[in-house]
């Protein structure tokens, strides 16, 4: 429909009708643009059904179509979904997927309450998909038929029929570019005395006559070069000291009091101590060693990223029982977790798209799974990240265990992989730093007591460099962000006064046993400071892990919280409520 100028006697029409908006008529002519998007009651609706639609004949309707489901969550990380997010908006292209469906091209469709507009985007998008959705489509709907549907959008906000239409309209790209060259040349006019410096060329000049420059771009670094010394100073290291490999703090609890092995040893109470079932003589963040569970999900996603089975867009459906196996082991969730890609299976800790992962990555010998080549490529990355010796802290340590069984169950933390706390933390710190893997330590320096005078600093070794695309990375540590701020844990961490981001398992041990509860994480997400890892052996679920890891964040990163976090104490013994699974 060709474009059509607006007159006040337009605006006549439906000015009685509930909902004419409140505005002057120059102002509601000017933001609209007809017949395409009005911002008022649209008159020429009927034109534009009669242009592209067909008068239904109830004598020649043959329409039939099954039912049909999907992931609604799908594209969810896409940049058109994530422009104007909201907690009941839908992506489009999971829209897409429901239109390509139950519309043949040249249908109309109809959203009476289109928000911002994506059930329009996904109709405008079956005439020009993306190549890689495209083919994800035809995967999984070999009978697609591509071609433009026509959306009718309508919603009871003016702000979100403007906001769709931006979306939909087409766009006058010369208009545009001339518009906007004369937005910038206008900013310039007003604001380009904030970016006029004097330039200083070495002359003598007398006051007024300085030269004056101006500033067409700066170069930040964060190497300074300090202007008396000349001695390079890295900004970010001075100032944060971040991710140095030096553990700020290591706790094991139950414990036991210090003081009664001081000088001499109080027999009473160390046969107590010794005979008590908690064993807290045992120092569990070092000695105590575990499943990882879904923790791992992270070792496997690198290897399956980095392996080339997958990308970071590439999407799994999730169909609960992962039947390519016998045994066919199932996924955490009865529900589907719908067609995902590797962050959001990270997010929802989805089990069947790490089986599938671990099935891709050890491939079949014959008609059975070569577990030998699965393994070895888990295991090729599980060292990466440190997993396959010790810590690095001086202190007593279990030697960690890589799975050596079942390439498929391995890839979720599963077979016979174990680990303790300590080692999980040197495996999140490299996620949190960008890729260094240290050896951890607890000595900040040595010194000599009897003289007070210091011997030397000691600062973490360098173990390796993680060695990845950085795309990879990315995607991980989005995933982990989704976990903490995007699901059930967001209220479990809403009081951090910063982002985190972070992993939860849970660690079967028989089914007479709670689960442990695990918890590996950092913050924060922009620029990490810290990581907190969490085990708590038989805490049923990892929201209680989790829990614990967000007082620690709130005792280090808010000082006003301190105090009533110190004072607070266990009013009721952990349990399976507000369970988080996976």
């Amino acid at each position: 429909m060709k474009k059509i100028s607006l007159s006040r006697d337009d605006l006549d029409k439906v000015r009685n009708v509930e909902g004419f908006p409140l505005g002057t008529d120059e102002d509601i002519i000017n933001i609209s643009s007809a017949p395409q998007y009005t911002a008022f009651p649209n008159t020429f609706i009927r034109d534009y059904i009669q242009e592209h639609g067909t008068i239904y004949d109830e004598s020649e309707d043959d329409y039939q179509c099954e039912p049909f489901a999907a992931d609604v969550s799908e594209g969810k990380s896409d940049a058109i979904y994530n422009a104007h997010t909201y907690h009941t908006k839908v992506p489009y292209k999971a829209i897409m997927r429901y239109i390509l469906h139950y519309t043949k091209p040249g249908d109309i469709v109809l959203d009476g309450f289109c928000g911002t507009g994506m059930t329009g985007v996904a109709a405008n998008m079956c005439e020009h998909p993306e190549s890689q959705f495209k083919q994800l489509i035809e995967r999984d709907m070999p009978e697609v038929k591509w071609g433009r549907r026509y959306p009718v959008l309508n919603d009871l906000a003016p702000i979100a029929t403007f906001i769709s239409k931006n979306y939909n309209a087409d766009i006058d790209v010369a208009y545009f570019s001339k518009e906007a060259e004369l937005l910038l040349k206008k900013a310039y006019e007003e604001c380009s005395w904030m970016f006029k410096t004097k330039h200083d060329d070495g002359a003598i000049r007398l006051p007024g006559m300085e030269s004056w420059g101006e500033i067409n771009y700066t170069v930040w670094s964060d190497v300074f070069i300090c202007p008396n010394c000349g001695k390079e100073i890295v900004f970010y290291e001075a100032a944060a000291d971040p991710n140095t490999g030096k553990v700020k703090a290591m706790v094991s609890y139950p414990s036991y009091d210090n003081n009664k092995f001081a000088n001499s040893v109080d027999s009473e109470y160390f046969a107590k101590i010794n005979s008590n079932s908690a064993s807290p003589f045992l120092n569990r963040a070092t000695q105590q060693k575990t499943a990882p569970g879904s923790t791992y999900k992270m070792v496997s996603a690198t290897a399956a990223l980095e392996e080339g089975v997958i990308d970071p867009g590439s999407t799994v459906t999730d169909h609960v029982v992962f039947d390519k196996i016998n045994p066919s082991p199932k996924c955490w969730s009865t529900y589907s977790h719908g067609t995902i890609n590797v962050s959001q299976a990270i997010q929802h800790s989805c089990n069947y798209f790490f089986y599938e992962m671990g099935y891709r990555l050890s491939g079949l010998s014959g008609t059975a799974v070569n577990n030998e080549r699965g393994l070895k490529k888990l295991e090729k990355y599980a060292d990466k990240y440190g997993l396959t010796d010790l810590s690095g802290v001086e202190l007593t340590e279990a030697q960690p265990h890589v799975s050596d069984s079942d390439a498929v169950r391995s890839a979720i933390g599963q077979g016979t992989n174990s680990y303790t706390p300590v080692q999980l933390s040197r495996y999140v710190s490299t996620i949190s730093n960008g890729g260094t893997c240290y050896d951890l330590t607890l000595v900040d320096k040595v010194a000599d007591s009897s003289q007070n005078n210091k011997i030397k600093n000691n600062k973490a070794k360098v173990r390796n460099e993680l060695d990845i695309k950085s795309s990879t990375l990315n995607a991980i540590r989005r995933g982990m962000y989704m976990v903490v701020n995007n699901g059930s844990l967001k209220s479990v961490f809403q009081k951090v006064p910063v982002k985190v981001a972070g992993k939860t398992g849970t660690a079967q041990i028989s089914a007479n046993e709670p689960n442990h509860a695990l918890f590996v994480s950092y913050a924060p997400y922009d620029s990490p400071k810290i990581s907190v890892t969490v085990v708590m052996p038989n805490a049923f679920t990892s929201s209680n892990a989790a829990s614990l890891a967000s007082n620690v964040y709130q005792y280090y990163f808010d000082e006003k919280a301190r105090k009533k976090l110190l004072k607070k104490s266990a009013t009721s013994p952990v349990s399976n409520s507000g369970r988080v699974a996976d």
